[in-house]
């Protein structure tokens, strides 16, 4: 059986029959950067993304403290990580641009000088690749590699996930050696097979438009993705709840307790909130 909820808009009603004592705020923009001598700066929360050129700014073209000094004559990598609860935005040397959700790691060279562009995804990214027919785009995730020329795609390649899902925008790429045409998404199992198949790009790309966008999805698949946007610990009562399938639509700026009172209204499962731990019943 599959249940739906829609919440968009701040002025909609919400059923109040459960417990208001507890809430979760949703996630915001953040990031870490790890340089190569060790550094660790924490990106300003207040701006949506950074810009890594010959000196590392801000989009909106203001410094960034504490990043003063990297040896740009030396390639060197740099690690972008967000937490659980954080997103950002990167623009790479080359101009490709990436949009990093919750939990996830980006390593990337402070320079393209080779005759290839290669980065390494752990989590999951948006990539909107900058043209250059001379030298191809590469992105290395768990097992899986994927090659473009200009394009944008998502890799979805979290390690609490049972599959590694590669979906093509626009443009081609290949994954693992097997071409993508717009619209397809490539599904790698963690035993190495991998399936092609028509993707709904408008629940893929949710997550960065603001919202969650579930399409019969099981409660234990949601709470996943949930989890790690409110940064939350999920336990189930009730094994069986773990099989309830979700379809809706749910704004990633509303608290938790909003998307939890909106699941409760079908009847099907509870709900408690304590601290950072959500207990199913």
């Amino acid at each position: 059986m599959t249940w739906r909820f829609v919440y968009q808009s701040d002025q909609d009603d919400v059923n109040q029959t459960t417990s208001q004592t507890e809430d979760v705020a949703p996630g915001g923009y953040g990031a870490t950067l790890v340089l190569a001598d060790g550094r660790t700066i924490k990106l300003d929360s207040a701006r949506q993304g950074a810009i890594m050129g010959q000196s590392l700014t801000y989009d909106d073209g203001s410094p960034i403290l504490g990043a003063d000094g990297l040896p740009l004559d030396d390639v060197v990598d740099i690690v972008a990580t967000t937490a659980k609860g954080q997103v950002y935005a990167f623009t790479l040397p080359d101009g490709t641009k990436v949009w990093l959700n919750a939990d996830s790691r980006l390593t990337f060279p402070s320079r393209f000088v080779h005759s290839d562009r290669r980065v390494n995804l752990e989590g999951e990214g948006y990539f909107i690749v900058h043209d250059d027919p001379k030298r191809s785009f590469f992105v290395e995730s768990k097992g899986q590699l994927v090659e473009d020329l200009g394009t944008t795609f998502n890799i979805q390649a979290y390690s609490g996930e049972s599959s590694l899902k590669t979906t093509l925008v626009e443009g081609a790429v290949m994954v693992n050696g097997r071409s993508l045409m717009p619209g397809q998404q490539s599904v790698l199992s963690s035993g190495g097979d991998m399936h092609i198949l028509d993707a709904d790009i408008d629940q893929v790309l949710a997550w960065q438009q603001g919202d969650f966008v579930f399409r019969g999805e099981t409660l234990e698949e949601v709470f996943r993705s949930v989890a790690r946007w409110y940064n939350v610990e999920v336990h189930y009562e009730r094994k069986e709840a773990k099989a309830i399938t979700v379809g809706g639509t749910v704004s990633r700026s509303r608290s938790i307790r909003a998307v939890l009172d909106l699941m409760e209204t079908t009847g099907k499962v509870r709900f408690k909130v304590s601290g950072d731990v959500i207990t199913v019943m």
